[in-house]
């Protein structure tokens, strides 16, 4: 029996095929990440106006106001929920990472033609693909660009960036997909077009879209514990040698401390009252940040060294991802570089 030419063989039909299902899945993961960053952001703004509201009676700020976007939101908070492949390709529409992606699809062109573009984009490639996928994303390091920098420290402002960015990937991605169909006019033409549709297809945007929103915890659920990390970032900046002096009078016990001191000290320690009683709401146990003062009556008294290093009693939590993105030099997420889901725990 005679080899049938033409579809579904044609390479021609199958790109334009794979082409409209790419422009879909564009368009339905683009609604997923919008309504994931919109519970992100509204987690986190509750969790900011808790923090501040804490402060104000403390009368410290929770650190210097230029800086808050880039070491706090982007630094700590885009990359722990949404992994460093996806906080890359936020920062920079893309261009970032795609070259990363079209050298993998290029590698690997015969092994994705034989797949659809549902298949690809749920993940369903030869084990060879994800390994070079992995191998290309790995290290990424997510930078905000200019668009940032005149961001300040509102949290609100700073997601609804961030919400634009993912249109502007679309539109990006869209417009590189039509280009490169338009000129194929040759089968080298067409080859850099398959390549450009696998590479997009590739992409963390359409691999990690958050489609299932039954996995991914409300922003009641993630309100806490932005606010628990606020805390911990508040302890970062405070003098350690001032609080190391001023816990030690408190809980020392020592007849070398001046009973005046001791006094004072527990006293100013006492005035942390309020961020222990957040702590505790947000489900965290005090005997992981405070000590009892070595008079041995009265509450519990913030240990703000301790505070510090919270992150550290939680292991394998959203907790101690933001935590450790704090110092991480390529900040990312434990959760396999994906968006954080309810699979792993919060605290």
């Amino acid at each position: 029996m005679a080899l049938k030419i033409g579809y579904p063989y044609d390479p021609v039909v199958r790109a334009k095929q794979k082409h409209v299902e790419l422009v879909q899945l564009l368009l339905t993961r683009a609604t997923a990440w919008h309504g994931y960053f919109k519970n992100i952001s509204q987690a986190y703004k509750d969790a900011h106006d808790a923090h501040t509201t804490a402060l104000k009676g403390i009368k410290d700020s929770i650190m210097k106001e230029d800086a808050f976007v880039r070491e706090v939101l982007f630094g700590s908070v885009i990359p722990a929920m949404v992994g460093a492949g996806m906080a890359s390709l936020v920062a920079d529409a893309g261009e970032k990472i795609f070259g990363k992606l079209l050298s993998v699809a290029e590698k690997e062109k015969s092994s994705l033609a034989e797949s659809g573009a549902a298949a690809i984009a749920s993940g369903l490639t030869k084990d060879t693909v994800k390994f070079e996928l992995k191998k290309s994303l790995n290290g990424l390091v997510a930078e905000p660009g200019s668009a940032w920098d005149a961001v300040g420290p509102d949290p609100l402002k700073f997601f609804l960036q961030v919400d634009g960015m993912i249109d502007t990937y679309v539109t990006d991605a869209t417009d590189d997909i039509e280009t490169k169909r338009n000129a194929t006019t040759s089968m080298d033409g067409l080859d850099d077009y398959v390549n450009t549709l696998n590479a997009h297809l590739l992409s963390p945007f359409i691999q990690k879209a958050p489609m299932k929103t039954a996995r991914y915890y409300s922003d009641d659920d993630l309100s806490p514990i932005y606010e628990v990390f606020l805390y911990v970032l508040w302890a970062r900046q405070r003098n350690v040698k001032y609080w190391s002096r001023r816990i030690y009078d408190v809980t020392a016990g020592d007849s070398d401390v001046n009973v005046f001191e001791s006094v004072g000290a527990a006293a100013e320690m006492a005035k942390l009252n309020p961020i222990v009683d957040r702590l505790v709401a947000a489900g965290i146990q005090e005997s992981e940040y405070t000590q009892v003062p070595s008079s041995g009556g009265g509450k519990r008294l913030l240990n703000v060294l301790w505070l510090r290093f919270l992150g550290d009693k939680h292991r394998g939590s959203l907790l101690s991802d933001l935590t450790n993105n704090l110092d991480a030099k390529a900040p990312t997420s434990a959760f396999e570089d994906g968006p954080f889901n309810k699979n792993r725990r919060l605290k």
